[in-house]
């Protein structure tokens, strides 16, 4: 606000052009390592400032005096807050949460531009790979949470379909009845309650678990910043299993390792899991690697590598897994699956 010789009065230039400051100049310290934490912080901050002032992003609680929303006139800065942000947690070598913001910029069809300097600044920090696509006969059964797909220590993609678990040989794409047997593709019990996936209020909040018990469903909050407006994809979303065992599950929301215990009453940050996870999970056969997908690109997390694969040809992919030593990665489509062999 402004004094003026009539009184106070907005300087109608504000927040918006504030906000159009701090996105690059966020961006610009996200790639020092000495200032990328700070400037994580902030930008996070200036997000939910956001949410707080401008009518164009979500649900903002504070007005001018007649009670009518402040607007920021665009969006834009959302997205460069977003990038400071993405850029940051690379410099932290963070990818896989990078990778998570691009993947919801690239459903989102925001700001190309934008997205592919996000792309360039991730490829830099993990070289990409074209990749082939074979799509499979064998039809999977359908799942939550766990897969239905699984490599074995030997290479191969073990498919759980109607008729029992086919076999597929990545170099060939040779499908046979295999003797595998079968795991449960909907192991996704936390003691008595099932896990429906991740989500976002897209209020600026933070994310959520959805859990379901017997007959009530309830939502469990963790500690990643939630999205808004633009920059927001609202529902339930399917969440890549990372391991389970007889004290519950991990998963990954927006990138991070979450453990759920088994009696479902919270979710908490953990470690990324390192040991063997079993059949259904995200990760290779001996715990190494992990795949993490956006709507057509992979994320291969490494012990002591990150992959992007990109697809010859496009593919929905709505959730993958890694064979030991990155050498194949099979995904989920909206109906059936497809192989990767580099």
């Amino acid at each position: 606000f402004l004094a003026r010789p009539a009184g106070m009065s907005r300087d109608t230039q504000e927040p918006a052009q504030s906000f159009r400051n701090l996105g690059p100049w966020y961006a610009a310290q996200a790639t020092k390592r000495e200032s990328a934490e700070q400037a994580l912080l902030q930008a996070r901050q200036a997000r939910r400032l956001q949410v707080m002032l401008c009518s164009e992003l979500g649900a903002p609680v504070i007005t001018l005096g007649d009670g009518s929303p402040i607007s920021c006139g665009e969006t834009q800065a959302a997205d460069d807050l977003r990038f400071a942000e993405a850029r940051a947690l690379i410099t932290q070598g963070n990818l896989a949460a990078a990778f998570s913001i691009a993947a919801t910029q690239r459903e989102l069809k925001t700001r190309p531009r934008r997205l592919a300097d996000l792309d360039a600044a991730i490829e830099a920090a993990a070289p990409s790979k074209k990749v082939n696509g074979k799509p499979l006969k064998v039809m999977p059964v359908a799942s939550r949470v766990a897969l239905p797909i699984a490599f074995d220590d030997k290479g191969m993609l073990q498919v759980i379909s109607e008729e029992g678990v086919v076999q597929v040989d990545p170099a060939t794409g040779a499908e046979n009845p295999s003797q595998t047997p079968r795991w449960n593709p909907l192991a996704e019990l936390v003691g008595d309650m099932k896990v429906l996936g991740g989500g976002d209020d897209c209020k600026g909040g933070f994310q959520w678990v959805q859990l379901q018990g017997s007959g009530e469903v309830q939502k469990l909050a963790t500690t990643i910043p939630g999205n808004f407006g633009v920059t927001c994809i609202s529902g339930t979303r399917l969440l890549p299993l990372l391991d389970r065992n007889s004290d519950g599950l991990t998963v990954a929301l927006q990138g991070e390792p979450i453990f759920i215990p088994k009696e479902g009453d919270r979710a908490q940050g953990t470690a990324w899991p390192a040991t063997p996870g079993g059949l259904g999970t995200a990760r290779s056969p001996d715990g190494r690697w992990t795949a993490l997908n956006s709507v057509d690109h992979l994320l291969l997390r490494g012990p002591d590598r990150n992959e992007v694969w990109k697809p010859t040809t496009r593919f929905y992919l709505t959730a993958c897994t890694v064979a030991n030593e990155a050498k194949a990665a099979a995904c989920l489509l909206e109906r059936g699956a497809v192989i990767f062999t580099p």
